[in-house]
């Protein structure tokens, strides 16, 4: 998962591009290109990129020493500063679109008219993994770039081979600069409690914001747009961490009006789901965690309409890339939630109310609430894709009316 960072910041400080990705697994940086890095550092006001690092919010053509043209995106490799210099290459036009560029083998040497040639691997769907997919980028003269293969046996595609040079296109992508990551000072204080005992649940709020890339994620039956992926906003996903209080018990006073104070209350909740999905936030999502699946990169939830045969036909699939899945795992491992083998946790406690026992004061209801997480996925253009609920059953609070 991305954060985002404006380019003036790298041309006002180009030590910042050492800075590693934020604390995590599958962490990134996505350069924004601001007003102020188009406008200010004496730069020449025309189409050319003539530095790294490359932003993320436009469109680039690759103009190769033949002066062939490609569309693509460049963006950067997971878990690697920006120092790095490498990038995954997706095409953004023609039959390749949403394709990643991948580096060929010393196996994919054929016979030409002139002796031994590579031939270009096809572009395929982006493995965040594979190093044949991923490129070093190299500054050269009169503006120009090269690119490696990070396979030491790869070869990148023709286009990228040699000086090549790079120029803006439309449609550009936006990027919010609130994409900050998570925000752990305000994680830390957990939402406000008081609301009332009334309500199922506290208001949301909101701790973290990052960007996923579209190719990490598939849809099945939840269209972002009809004509296809430049015809959308953005080649990105908007994703957020929000916190609430949930209520998981309720209990009333029996003993009201009749003299007799009651000092404990035993709660206990036999089942709490502590994890949960839901696609388009309402319908209940099921996954599986077979071996098998996990192994093709990408991990499906599916959820069903109606409960015949043929209405099951209409279902509802989202497929997140596991880079996506383990790193919301290790966010929420990493402040203390537990999943067990069946997402199922024992919750036994006994409170008692000090306060208006010792006072004399009978208490009429007890409501407990548990925190609860929730990683929410959206298009750019606010469309609510999934979320997934992590109950925190060791963060529990309750009040007493």
């Amino acid at each position: 998962m991305y954060v985002t960072r404006r380019l003036s910041l790298y041309l006002k400080d180009e030590a910042a591009v050492s800075v590693p990705p934020p604390e995590g697994p599958n962490s990134g940086v996505l350069v924004n290109s601001d007003e102020e890095a188009e406008n200010g550092f004496g730069l020449r006001r025309d189409d050319r990129i003539r530095n790294l690092p490359l932003p993320q919010n436009k469109d680039l053509t690759v103009f190769a020493t033949d002066e062939s043209t490609n569309r693509v995106m460049f963006i950067p490799v997971l878990n690697q500063p920006l120092s790095a210099n490498r990038y995954y290459v997706i095409f953004t036009q023609g039959w390749e679109e949403g394709k990643a560029a991948t580096s060929s083998k010393e196996d994919d040497k054929i016979t030409c008219c002139w002796g031994s040639c590579i031939q270009d691997a096809t572009p395929c769907d982006l493995d965040p993994f594979n190093v044949y997919q991923q490129f070093e980028l190299i500054k050269k003269p009169r503006d120009r770039f090269e690119a490696k293969s990070v396979a030491e046996d790869g070869f990148p595609p023709i286009f990228l081979r040699g000086d090549w040079r790079l120029c803006n296109n439309i449609p550009h992508h936006p990027l919010s600069e609130q994409a900050f990551g998570l925000d752990s000072s305000l994680r830390s204080l957990l939402p406000d409690f008081d609301f009332s005992s009334n309500l199922d649940r506290s208001q949301q709020v909101l701790v973290g914001k990052w960007y996923c890339p579209a190719m990490l994620v598939k849809n099945h039956g939840i269209k972002r747009s009809s004509k296809g992926m430049s015809n959308d906003k953005s080649l990105f996903y908007e994703m957020t961490l929000e916190q609430r209080w949930e209520r998981v018990f309720c209990k009333e006073n029996n003993n009201v009006g009749n003299n007799t104070l009651e000092k404990e209350v035993v709660m206990e909740v036999e089942v709490v789901n502590t994890e949960s999905a839901k696609i388009g936030g309402t319908k209940d999502a099921s996954w599986s965690t077979d071996k098998d699946l996990r192994d093709t990169g990408f991990m499906w939830f599916t959820t069903h309409d109606g409960n015949n045969k043929k209405e099951k036909k209409k279902e509802e699939k989202v497929g997140l890339n596991m880079a996506i899945v383990e790193r919301m795992k290790w966010e929420q491992e990493r402040v203390g939630w537990v999943s067990g083998n069946q997402k199922i946790q024992r919750v036994v406690k006994e409170f008692e109310d000090n306060n208006n026992y010792n006072s004399g004061k009978m208490w009429r209801k007890f409501t407990c609430y548990v925190l609860v997480e929730s990683f929410v996925l959206k298009t750019m253009e606010a469309s609510l894709v999934i979320t997934f609920d992590y109950k925190h059953v060791h963060q529990i609070r309750y009040k007493w009316d």
